[in-house]
Parts: structure tokens; C-alpha cells; sequence
């Protein structure tokens, strides 16, 4: 079985969220990538708006 590979990080050892339009039905970045760019985004994105409020 091959083994799937992040990649953001290159790790193999990793756990992946489920993604029905992939064709192994994996993402293609790992969890915890995930909630990294989760975080940056947010913050970029709250920025954002409040630059656009002011």
C-alpha cells in the first residue's frame, strides 16, 4: 500500500481529512497543516475587515 504524503510538510506519518472530490479520498495537506493555514487565513482575514471597516 502506498503511503500518502503532505504536501506542506512531506510527512508521511500523518492523518488526513476526508475530501469525496479526491481521488483517494484524502485532502492533500495533513491535519495539522490544515489548522495552521485555518489560523493564518482567519487572522489575515479579520485584518482584512477590519482595514475595510475603518
Amino acid at each position: 500500500m502506498k503511503k500518502k504524503r503532505c504536501t506542506k510538510c512531506n510527512r508521511t506519518d500523518v492523518r488526513f481529512h476526508k475530501r469525496k472530490e479526491a481521488k483517494d479520498g484524502l485532502k492533500s495537506q495533513c491535519v495539522e497543516c490544515t489548522k495552521i493555514y485555518k489560523k493564518e487565513y482567519t487572522k489575515f482575514m479579520n485584518n482584512f475587515r477590519n482595514r475595510v471597516k475603518t
